[in-house]
């Protein structure tokens, strides 16, 4: 079994671990639960807000799984204010892998136009400015969790 994988029900079939943290991360958001465990077979998967994510095969495992540290939060220019995301979801910063990023750092865009993607419950809901701006400062990483109200650009109105 690739350590990247779960089992599913049937033992040729396996689930993408990363899409399982996904849908697990959502579901906590959508029920707004702090803490989620998960034993499934030989993993242990532990999920917490505001926690980097930690699994370990349970068979070695002896007490608690290590935690890594939060990543730092993004500064926030004294000169600029912030586009937030309104629900939470996965943040996208292109329509689709592979295609190019709806907006880079320093670039001009126009009241209305697409600056990311939020993906909520398999629906992708389109983040745009509302006033036209610089985006001076992008704050969360592409395919990156985020919560209702969290920072995702600092802009510059102009």
């Amino acid at each position: 079994m690739e350590p990247s994988r779960l089992p599913a029900s049937a033992p040729d079939e396996t689930v993408p671990l990363p899409e399982t943290v996904r849908e697990l991360s959502l579901l906590m958001a959508h029920h707004d639960l702090v803490e989620l465990d998960v034993n499934y077979a030989e993993f242990h998967l532990r999920l917490r807000r505001g926690e980097a994510v930690v699994v370990v095969p349970s068979a070695s495992v002896e007490g608690p799984p290590p935690q890594l540290p939060a990543p730092a939060p993004g500064a926030v220019s004294s000169r600029g204010t912030t586009i937030k995301s309104p629900l939470a979801g996965i943040f996208y910063r292109a329509p689709s892998p592979g295609a190019p990023p709806f907006a880079h750092e320093g670039e001009v865009v126009a009241a209305g136009q697409t600056v990311c993607i939020i993906e909520a419950m398999k629906l992708m809901n389109e983040i745009g400015a509302e006033v036209p701006c610089r985006i001076r400062q992008i704050l969360v990483a592409n395919a990156a969790v985020v919560e209702s109200g969290q920072d995702l650009m600092v802009v510059e109105e102009l």
